[in-house]
């Protein structure tokens, strides 16, 4: 370990508890080493997923690269190591997916097609960082593996899928990395055009379908750059500059979170509802020190190690800057103003907005999917493991908006329960010809509005809803009056019928009382499976036994029937209070709060019911009104304005 590289250790841990951490880490490794390789208890990929146990390339990459790092690594079995990681990468020459990996060596093909760069990363990071800490015996091994992989990361950065950010920022730097280090200079021009055509893409459309509000999936990418970045070494300076200010980007998203989960999240996986989970990011954006994030993950913390020596603390501390506290921030943190707010571009015209206040958050996708053709598929798709609307309560937990059907017996939830089910299945129903769900979002500050929508519905299900998730919820749940004005035109026949218009007042907001803040909730509108005209009801609340809150618009619950519907809809208003008032203080400040939702005809366009224009706007005593409008009719589903 280098000299510098020891003085981060001692600064972040402390050497003494280093030396046990490490020594733990490497103990609890061996003993889950089988055959040379780490040993799973499961698989996520299609081929393993009924297996009782899988050996993992990505897991074994990792410790080769942590135990190699720490001057722990036996020579004769770190090169078993390496020729059993070999044995999962495809070599045959003029094979469609050579220099490509499996996952597992369970599996007989790729699968995810991942695995190349997870494997691969620490190898790489370990090359080009360390090289002193790699044996000469080992020296051919690894080249035999960087030189075919060249092939495989040349094949996906000349044909990327830019829209994958996480995937294809990893693809190019890992091309970059294995040709900087055996010296190919056809992969060293390959990652260079890769390199501007991503920069240029990201400039002109964004960050595909946006992982970059993703703590997971941010540090995936934050890796990448950091690998690039350290392969050029001062090359390529302009290229290198461009990066760095991508890189940059996601450091200051976190510094703005503070630690906290993402609201809103694509690609989340937050389905438990922490308000904190563990990523090395917070670390590196200079956020905070938590010790799960260090010795509950410490090969991802060699690889910081490895990657990120200038970006972790120089400071000398008093003590080890390591804490068990969570929220404990680093003397050098930011301190940003509360509240505050911040819109961040996703892909296109499509933006996350998040507010923060002292006790509570909230944040919405101003469109979901943020492209055309990524909600959901019968084999991927981002709807189950993102959660586009979201609130979180300090003290509490994570809420967030899901669809939930139930089809032939099985409940399928977006985002879902959970990974491995929902991975493997990822669509919010069965078979072919899925519906396409939307949401549209418009917010200002601790106010937003949320319209939701399901088209081209045929399927047969014996519930469908829209409903808000609280888990652990044990406060109370009150029904405050609401100053809610709804109108809508009916059209019987669009050809000559003439429009009859109908209006109606009243409403409730749903108010939940969290440690150190209310959020008041209120349902709109909707258009229910095997209906055509609009209706307002209640919400529904349900206590569950895990102890999570339901607050539930329901389209359809009954006996199992095929729906065959161009389209359902609903809407929600949610306003995030930043305190605890009283409640007659909450009843005026409510008060103060008018919500208008309008279904009209244009007269320009043909419009049954489930494709009137909608307006739903939101006006506070002396303020300009939130505003959102939806044309069922625009080419994505719907239209949104306002800030």
């Amino acid at each position: 370990m280098k000299a510098g590289t020891k003085e981060a250790v001692r600064r972040i841990i402390g050497q003494q508890d280093a030396d046990r951490v490490f020594e733990a880490y490497l103990e609890r490794s061996r003993a889950g080493m089988h055959r040379h390789m780490m040993r799973k208890a499961k698989g996520h990929t299609r081929a393993v997923a009924a297996f009782d146990g899988v050996h993992e390339g990505r897991a074994t990459a990792a410790y080769y690269a942590a135990a190699s790092y720490l001057g722990r690594m036996d020579e004769a079995e770190g090169l078993a190591l390496l020729r059993e990681l070999a044995l999962l990468q495809v070599v045959e020459v003029g094979h469609p997916q050579r220099g490509g990996f499996r996952w597992y060596r369970e599996e007989t093909e790729i699968d995810d097609t991942n695995a190349a760069f997870f494997i691969l990363m620490p190898l790489a990071a370990l090359a080009l960082s360390a090289p002193e800490a790699i044996p000469a015996a080992h020296d051919a091994e690894l080249r035999r593996m960087f030189g075919a992989a060249i092939d495989w990361f040349a094949h996906e950065c000349a044909h990327p899928k830019l829209f994958y950010p996480n995937k294809t920022v990893s693809d190019g730097a890992l091309l970059l990395a294995l040709s900087t280090l055996v010296r190919d200079e056809e992969g060293l021009a390959g990652a260079a055009r890769y390199f501007v055509r991503w920069l240029d893409y990201t400039e002109r459309r964004g960050w595909g379908w946006g992982e970059n509000t993703s703590t997971g999936y941010g540090k995936v990418m934050l890796d990448a750059f950091q690998l690039a970045l350290l392969a050029w070494d001062g090359r390529e300076p302009e290229l290198a500059g461009q990066l760095r200010a991508r890189r940059d980007e996601l450091l200051e998203l976190a510094r703005f979170h503070g630690g906290r989960e993402y609201v809103p999240s694509i690609r989340g996986y937050n389905f438990e509802g922490q308000i904190m989970k563990p990523s090395l990011t917070n670390l590196y954006a200079g956020v905070r020190c938590w010790e799960l994030e260090v010795t509950g993950h410490i090969e991802g913390f060699v690889l910081s190690l490895l990657l990120y020596e200038a970006l972790l603390p120089q400071a000398e501390p008093d003590e080890p800057i390591m804490s068990a506290d969570p929220t404990r921030l680093l003397p050098a943190a930011a301190q940003l103003p509360v509240p505050r707010t911040r819109r961040v571009r996703i892909f296109d015209d499509v933006y996350a907005c998040t507010w923060i206040g002292a006790n509570g958050r909230l944040g919405t996708v101003s469109r979901f999917p943020a492209m055309p053709g990524s909600y959901h598929w019968p084999t991927w798709g981002l709807g189950w493991q993102s959660m586009p609307v979201s609130w979180l309560a300090e003290d509490g937990q994570l809420s967030f908006l899901r669809l939930r059907a139930t089809q032939d017996g099985r409940e399928r939830t977006h985002p879902a329960d959970g990974y491995h089910g929902a991975y493997l299945s990822p669509g919010l129903l069965a078979g072919d010809g899925l519906p396409e769900p939307e949401t549209a979002c418009v917010q200002r500050g601790p106010v937003a509005i949320v319209h939701r929508s399901i088209a081209h519905l045929a399927h047969s299900v014996s519930e469908l809803a829209d409903e808000w998730l609280i888990p652990r919820y044990a406060g109370a749940v009150r029904q405050v009056p609401a100053r809610l004005k709804t109108a809508w035109t009916e059209t019987a026949i669009p050809t000559h019928a003439v429009p009859r218009s109908i209006e109606t007042e009243g409403g409730a907001w749903t108010v939940l009382d969290f440690p150190r803040c209310c959020v008041a909730v209120l349902g709109l509108s909707y258009i229910a499976c095997g209906e055509e005209r609009a209706q307002l009801t209640a919400i529904e609340t349900t206590r569950q036994e895990d102890g999570a809150l339901r607050l539930t618009r329901h389209w359809y619950r009954g006996e199992a029937r095929l729906h065959r519907q161009h389209r359902v809809d609903h809407a929600w208003v949610v306003v995030m209070l930043d305190d605890r008032p009283d409640p007659a203080e909450l009843a005026a400040r409510l008060e103060r709060i008018e919500v208008s939702d309008r279904r009209t005809t244009d007269g320009e366009l043909p419009r049954s019911d489930p494709f009137m224009l909608r307006e739903i706007a939101v006006r506070e005593s002396g303020e300009e009104a939130l505003l959102l409008r939806i044309d069922p009719y625009d080419a994505c589903g719907h239209r949104y304005c306002g800030s």
